[in-house]
């Protein structure tokens, strides 16, 4: 059911798309009307107000808001805190033995109550957008439909691991580099 309402966002026009971006400046609670018409199909099996429910109406407002155009419509993409990682790395100034203002962004992200999601998760996916990343929407939904610790735990290990792997390869990198000279 998750690919096929992601699946149905991509198909949305312009038009439907700017409706689901209005849904971020509303209260997940009471969606603006042109946005329950169009998410209202695939969160009618949801308790109304419930977790689930919320999380569809906020994974189609960040998904119109990555995605605007129609003809811009991802098919894969990774992990929200793998791709958070790779923003973090692919800032010119990181440096792995400091905590960047990303990382602290992150971590905010992290301590963040389900109902406070809406607001860092739309920074996150604007920042997203901005470097032309992608992010795997069907996981997104799950993970916000299940906000919580276990959630958290996942995320926070997912980009330390993104970080430190990368960190290794740039390390390995630069001593093959050092030792071919």
């Amino acid at each position: 059911m998750s690919q096929a309402f992601i699946d149905y966002l991509g198909k949305q026009e312009r038009a439907g798309r700017a409706h689901l971006r209005q849904i971020l400046q509303h209260s997940l609670l009471t969606p603006p009307p042109q946005a329950i018409r169009i998410v209202g199909v695939f969160a009618e099996n949801e308790a109304p107000k419930s977790p689930r429910e919320q999380a569809y109406y906020l994974v189609a407002g960040l998904y119109a808001l990555c995605h605007p155009d129609p003809f811009d419509s991802p098919t894969t993409g990774k992990s929200f805190a793998e791709v958070t990682a790779n923003l973090t790395l692919n800032r010119s100034d990181f440096d792995p033995t400091k905590t960047s203002s990303l990382e602290q962004r992150f971590l905010s992200l992290l301590d963040c109550e389900r109902s406070e999601l809406p607001y860092p998760l739309r920074q996150w996916v604007q920042l997203v957008k901005a470097a032309s990343l992608e992010v795997d929407w069907v996981a997104l939904l799950n993970d916000i439909s299940y906000w919580g610790d276990k959630t958290r735990d996942q995320w926070g290990r997912t980009y330390y691991r993104t970080l430190h792997r990368s960190n290794k390869n740039d390390s390995a990198d630069s001593s093959t580099k050092e030792e071919t000279k």
